[in-house]
């Protein structure tokens, strides 16, 4: 298994790849694309839009994985809220004017390895590794221009057509010039269930620590489907509502992959 302008995708991504097939399936090289939109003030006064297109390799073998996503982030907005894809964090402050950026965003890894499957009782434990590389633009605002370093713990727990999700996680943050930004945990709790062998659906709640003193928390709850639509290709989509000042008001996305 394997948290966009919030903290779904990486839930959303976990609960899915669980759910959806059986991991002797999953092996092979996953390419995949999408779409992430997201709006919400931020406790602050003035709008704020990120859309982000995420374009992924993905390869499995046996207890490993590894994924590599370059992205493509556009925010329109007073400049609070920094990057995307699950790595955005909201700063203090606010400008008067609205502004808009767009470009490549932060290149994304993350190496996993699967430390207990158990087909007797139904449960299965991940171990993931993440870096986030400061690639995006930070005098536009599109990143913050240093590395961020993750380690995070994905356990499943099924039980016939029901699975029980959960991820724990803790991020280094780099700080940016003239910003302390603080390392934060970070997790999910959620449910699946599997309407039949090409068709899963469920709900997350993901939350996260703030990244700045005085800041606000993230919290979201995620309504999320996937469909199979075939042997190799697989549609994921998901509604987000924010519960936090510090996570969008709404977002929605969308995810096709194809296994080689």
């Amino acid at each position: 298994m394997e948290n966009k302008n919030g903290l779904a995708a990486t839930a959303i991504a976990a609960a899915l790849g669980a759910v959806a097939a059986p991991a002797a399936e999953a092996d092979g090289l996953t390419l995949s694309t999408g779409f992430d939109y997201s709006r919400g003030k931020y406790g602050g006064r003035i709008l704020t839009e990120t859309t982000y297109i995420p374009f992924t390799a993905k390869y499995e073998s046996g207890p490993w994985l590894f994924k590599f996503t370059v992205p493509w982030l556009r925010i329109t907005g007073p400049g609070t809220v920094v990057g995307g894809g699950g790595e955005g964090i909201v700063l203090p402050g606010s400008n008067a004017r609205r502004g808009s950026a767009s470009g490549q965003g932060d290149v994304v890894t993350s190496v996993g390895h699967t430390l207990i499957e158990s087909a007797e009782n139904g449960f299965v434990l991940d171990l993931v590794g993440k870096i986030k590389f400061g690639t995006a633009d930070a005098s536009r605002g599109l990143g913050t221009g240093k590395n961020d370093y993750a380690l995070q713990a994905d356990a499943m727990k099924s039980h016939g057509r029901f699975s029980a999700l959960g991820t724990l996680g803790y991020k280094k943050m780099g700080d940016p010039s003239g910003l302390d930004l603080r390392n934060v945990w970070y997790g999910s709790v959620g449910a699946a269930w599997k309407f039949s062998p090409a068709t899963s659906a469920g709900a997350l709640l993901d939350f996260k620590q703030p990244s700045v003193d005085g800041g606000n928390r993230q919290r979201e709850l995620t309504f999320y489907a996937a469909y199979r639509l075939g042997a190799t290709l697989r549609l994921q989509g998901y509604l987000v509502k924010g519960l936090a000042d510090g996570s969008p008001d709404l977002g929605i996305g969308a995810n096709l992959s194809a296994l080689f």
